[in-house]
């Protein structure tokens, strides 16, 4: 999912560990601001309304208000199917893993995308 956002000019730390991502939006800056966007809250609200896509602000977890930074979850799988699968994966998981167990997840963060860059 890291791998797909940064695609998209979308800055985001690969993660280590947890089931969290930290993208900044900063490089679409200037065509959210044509849209009205200044700030995280905003960001979160319109992405929410526009797509369906929930996400909370990065400005609720310590970042600038001003920043175009949100936190998005990753955990929305079958709780017994996926992991058993990542256990018989003899390869690294990418994408192929998530469209077929995290179907809901993937679908969101290409919805980020497109509309990210729309």
């Amino acid at each position: 999912m890291a791998n797909r956002l940064l695609a998209a000019d979308i800055h985001c730390p690969k993660p280590t560990s947890g089931s969290y991502l930290l993208p900044d939006l900063g490089a679409h800056a200037e065509s959210f601001a044509k849209r009205g966007i200044y700030g995280s809250t905003q960001l979160c609200a319109q992405l929410l309304e526009e797509t369906g896509v929930a996400v909370l602000p990065g400005c609720d977890f310590g970042r600038p208000e001003e920043e175009f930074t949100l936190r998005a979850a990753y955990v929305d799988f079958d709780g017994r199917a996926a992991p058993k699968a990542a256990a018989e994966s003899s390869e690294p998981l990418g994408g192929d893993f998530v469209r077929s167990h995290c179907g809901n997840v993937h679908s969101a963060i290409e919805a980020l995308c497109d509309w990210a860059i729309a």
